[in-house]
């Protein structure tokens, strides 16, 4: 039989090897070789080889193929950033799991704990096979059979192709002396980088083993629950220490949600892209002279990331259906010899249970089988009022009508000086399909704006608060528009009625080159008009996501009192009693509920019309970039400009959705924090009072867009998955005209 210390460290033996091996396992030591490492893979591999691609834009071949190897290194900053930054929670995750697993071989349970460290070691073991196997062949086929190499027909001087990576340096590698060191440096770097990549993924699969283990421990534990005639007492007893032990597993797996989630999420993104990538190079290699190693690396580089990502979904998907079995193992207990009163404290285990216990990528997905197959409050209170404010839209009484109405003077603004002439330069170039995309694609948001100061001006009564941030796409967008526009580029034979070198092509009804005079005036309302769409079509969504994280702030509040409602520290200094809190606690709920309605009444049209134009947005400026692109007329700012664009018009639309996904977790929480607070002390009819509050928090708040769907991660997915369909209809019918 394992000792407890023995059975523990023979269980993670292999991946505390291999992560001391870098001096990257947590513990109290000041040295920070995670950052380390991390700048060295930067410095070394990703800078020179980035820069490579730029020289090497557009021979698609060798893009991609730098790609598909430079991806997982990526990754591998990412994780080294997170292991480092994060190193006291996995320090105080270890500790709570080795106590755990002490605690459960002393209390019998030695057979649970000891099947999942043979799982663990076992996905260890295999793992790390192939990880050492994919560096040796790595290594032999970069410096025998170097793919990069071979397809580099007329390689650019300024690239160095006689190192273990094609990059770029800005020294001379021919020399000996700079060759072995960078050649040693490039070596080690990448068989870092691998290790690391798989260390850190068998770490985060042996915590959620763990937290399966202990899962399957409280099951069991609840199926032998049984009462003692003799001492009633000891039913109570093992009862609380089941139900302590399942809270700390609930926050276990909390604390690891939040922490690794988006880094999860970037490796999802990550596998998929290389899996297309290398796909994509087998089947170049396929059509070429094969060379069994290069496919083999290919191969073996596939698998890889396949193998990380199947353990990934297996584990948690194991941690899904174990915590939701706790729900159903009492009833395999003999609960109908129970009293009443034993009988319902199950049922609330039960009851906290139904929602399983799971791990997201960036709380887009559950990791599961089926994801396989298929703040600082005043700074950005501040900063966002000043903006508002600025232009008179910050939502309160003033003086005089002219201030108090700026909003809708500054909507007519928009709507005479740029909407209506470019509505109709848009008729003019009817027929010119690439030139009325683009200014379609930079109208929408101006007619957002437009809908969003209504919204100012009509619901001022209602607004009360604002939350925000600044950015500088307004920046990039003129100096772009000044310099580079890609509507004049694409005009040949421009009609005579259109202007031209305003801000923005548009038809006027009078000659602005008349005096300078009147082409100024007209170029500053021009771009005043501009910088007021663009302000408050980024002040709209901050007001809209600072009201929403206001609420949830005020939810997380009446969660702490729901889970202290019964502490012994409160009994003591606090002489309210129990119904007099339960009352205001309801009360207090009612409130959050109706400023969630008033919220979603006020806000749900606008958002229904943003969420449209967004759709819109992204896929013309997506057909316009792939066009050039495709055509060989894609210069590296318009690129930069149309990416910045686009994702200027999806962060905004992530952020909404970002704080609906967290309203409707946090009010489903409400229930959780009954859960935790100390129920079981409760008398019966205090308890049911409990209940009522956990039973209306079942229905979550949320905010809709036009009624139509909720604001939440789903939707942002959603949004992507249109535009892309929109994307491919718009090219399908270029081809079919062509």
């Amino acid at each position: 039989m394992l000792s407890n210390n023995n059975g523990f460290n023979y269980e993670i033996g292999w991946n505390k090897f291999h992560l001391k091996l870098f001096g990257l396992w947590p513990d109290k030591k000041k040295l920070n070789w995670g950052l380390f490492h991390a700048a060295c893979i930067f410095f070394v591999l990703t800078i020179p080889r980035f820069a490579a691609l730029l020289i090497l834009w557009g021979d698609y071949d060798i893009m991609i193929q730098t790609l598909s190897t430079h991806l997982p290194f990526l990754m591998v900053i990412i994780k080294l950033s997170v292991l480092s930054l994060k190193k006291k929670v996995f320090i105080k995750m270890y500790n709570e799991i080795s106590n755990d697993w002490n605690e459960s071989i002393a209390a019998g349970y030695y057979h649970v704990v000891k099947k999942y460290a043979n799982i663990s070691r076992d996905i260890s073991f295999l793992s790390f096979l192939t990880v050492w196997f994919a560096c040796i062949a790595g290594t032999i086929a970069q410096l025998f059979y170097n793919m990069e190499k071979l397809l580099l027909i007329n390689p650019d001087p300024n690239l160095s192709i006689n190192l273990f990576w094609v990059c770029w340096l800005p020294y001379n590698t021919t020399t000996t002396i700079n060759y072995i060191i960078t050649m040693l440096l490039q070596i080690y770097a990448s068989f870092c980088g691998i290790i690391i990549y798989a260390s850190f993924d068998l770490f985060i699969m042996f915590l959620i083993l763990q937290l399966v283990g202990h899962c399957r421990i409280i099951q069991e534990s609840l199926r032998n629950l049984k009462d003692d005639s003799n001492n009633p007492q000891v039913f109570w007893i093992k009862l609380k220490k089941i139900i302590i032990k399942h809270q700390k597993i609930n926050e276990l797996t909390e604390i690891l949600e939040n922490t690794f989630n988006y880094c999860l999420l970037f490796q999802l993104v990550g596998c998929a892209f290389t899996f297309c990538f290398q796909g994509y190079s087998i089947m170049m290699l396929i059509k070429r002279p094969i060379n069994i190693l290069q496919i083999g690396m290919a191969g073996i580089l596939m698998f890889g990331s396949i193998l990380q990502l199947f353990l990934y979904c297996w584990t948690c998907e194991m941690l899904i259906s174990e915590s939701l079995a706790i729900s159903y193992s009492f009833y395999e207990s003999n609960w109908y010899k129970l009293p009443v009163k034993k009988a319902q404290c199950l049922t609330i285990v039960g009851y906290r249970a139904f929602k399983p216990l799971n791990i997201t990528v960036g709380k887009f997905s559950k990791l599961s089988y089926g994801l396989f197959i298929d703040v600082d409050f005043k700074n950005a209170y501040s900063l966002i009022k000043l903006n508002l404010d600025f232009f008179g839209l910050w939502p309160m009484s003033r003086d005089n009508f002219l201030a108090d109405n700026l909003a809708l003077i500054h909507g007519i603004n928009i709507f005479f000086i740029i909407f209506i002439p470019r509505s109709i330069a848009f008729l003019l170039i009817f027929g010119q399909t690439d030139v009325m995309i683009q200014s379609l694609s930079t109208n929408i948001p101006c007619i957002l704006s437009l809908v969003k100061l209504y919204i100012f001006y009509k619901r001022k009564k209602v607004i009360t608060l604002l939350f925000g941030l600044y950015n500088f796409f307004y920046l990039i967008n003129f100096l772009y528009k000044k310099y580079s526009s890609m509507e004049i580029d694409k005009k040949n034979a421009p009609d005579p009625r259109l202007t031209l070198d305003l801000v923005w092509v548009s038809y006027v009804p009078y000659n602005v080159h008349k005096t300078k005079t009147i082409f100024v005036i007209h170029w500053i309302v021009q771009l005043y008009a501009s910088v007021i769409g663009v302000v408050c079509y980024l002040a709209f969504d901050c007001f809209c996501v600072f009201l929403i994280f206001h609420l949830i702030g005020q939810l997380i509040i009446l969660q702490e009192k729901i889970r202290n409602i019964n502490n012994i520290n409160n009994k003591n200094k606090n002489s309210e009693n129990l119904l007099t809190k339960l009352i205001n606690i309801v009360k207090r709920h009612q409130e959050l509920i109706r400023f969630t309605e008033t919220l979603e009444n006020c806000f749900n049209k606008v958002l229904l019309s943003q969420l449209m134009g967004s759709c819109l947005n992204v896929s013309v400026q997506g057909y316009f970039l792939l066009g050039n692109f495709i055509r060989g007329e894609l210069s590296l700012f318009q690129a930069a400009f149309t990416i910045s664009f686009v994702l200027y018009t999806l962060t905004h639309l992530f952020f909404l959705c970002y704080a609906g996904e967290l309203l409707v977790q946090t009010s489903m929480k409400i229930g959780f924090a009954a859960y935790e607070a100390e129920w079981y002390d409760l008398s019966t009819n205090e308890g049911k009072l409990l209940m009522f509050v956990t039973l209306n928090s079942m229905r979550s708040l949320k905010i809709t867009t036009g009624k139509f769907a909720i604001l939440s991660y789903e939707l942002f997915i959603t949004v992507i998955r249109t535009s892309l369909s929109y994307l491919s209809v718009l090219l399908a019918a270029k081809d079919s005209k062509s």
